[in-house]
Formats: C-alpha cells, structure tokens, sequence
C-alpha cells in the first residue's frame, strides 16, 4: 500500500468497483488489453493505492510487514509467522508492523 499521489503508471486501465463486506467501496484496475489486475483502491484508506507486487520492476524491492486476511488463506498458503498477523482486513488507520 502507497500514498496514491507517490505512483506513477501510464496507459487506460479499465476498473471495476464493488462494496466491501465491511461496506466500503473497492475500486480495482486492470491493464486493458491483457486484463491483469494492476493496483487498487478503497475509500477506508483515501489517499492510499494497493499495488500488485507483480506489476513492480523490481518486486524484490519490497518488504511485507504484514499478512491480511489469514482468514480466508486457503490450507497450502505460505504465512510468514515472523510477520503481523490479521484474520480480516485491519481497521482503518491500522499500522502493521
């Protein structure tokens, strides 16, 4: 997650927003010829941008501090135990780490 206004991306991505099941509205873009889902958006977090890490040049560049939504992980999922841990997604304001 990044200030909104600190990424930098070029081209028309296509979006799709629905309601959270917390209520707020989720706005995800995809690149519009391949159809990969890019970044996205919530209004819990205004200001802030959700990057896919596969879409970085360079992923290796960025550390976790959390893991979310553990919950919902299916059995095989590999959570770093050394890492913040939340069932759901965090309250609004929530500092991992």
């Amino acid at each position: 997650m990044f200030a909104a206004d600190a990424v930098e991306f070029t081209g028309e991505p296509k979006e799709h927003s629905r309601i959270s099941d917390a209520g707020n509205v989720v706005r995800r873009r995809f690149c519009g010829r391949c159809g990969s889902h890019l970044f996205a958006d919530t209004s819990a977090y205004p200001g802030s941008i959700i990057v896919r890490v596969g879409t970085m040049d360079d992923p290796s560049s960025i550390t976790p501090r959390a893991n979310i939504w553990s919950a919902r992980a299916p059995r095989w999922a590999c959570i770093d135990p050394a890492l913040e841990r939340f069932e759901v997604q965090p309250a609004a304001g929530t500092k991992p780490g």
